[in-house]
């Protein structure tokens, strides 16, 4: 019984993935605008926000009023979503 239990939240985590990545592959944007944050399943949320940090500081060079403004709202959108995160799936 046990083992039924464990296969079905298996195939509903697959199933969610799954839905997740078709959700993601529909979104579209303008190259350096849109920003994908993909995050391995060792890597801790910590880390990955020091990262995203470090990156708000490189993009203050970029010359482009516009697309800095945009890539600099985009990582911060990231870092307020990643805050809601407590497990990556």
């Amino acid at each position: 019984m046990a083992v039924t239990e464990k296969r079905k939240a298996n195939d509903l985590q697959i199933y969610q993935t799954k839905r997740l990545l078709k959700q993601l592959k529909e979104k579209k944007g303008f190259h350096t605008e849109l920003v994908s944050l993909y995050i391995p399943h060792d890597r801790k949320i910590s880390d990955v926000t020091n990262h995203l940090k470090n990156e708000v500081s490189e993009s203050q060079n970029i010359k482009s009023k516009l697309t800095r403004k945009n890539v600099l709202e985009s990582i911060s959108s990231l870092l307020g979503q990643l805050k809601n995160i407590t497990v990556i799936p």
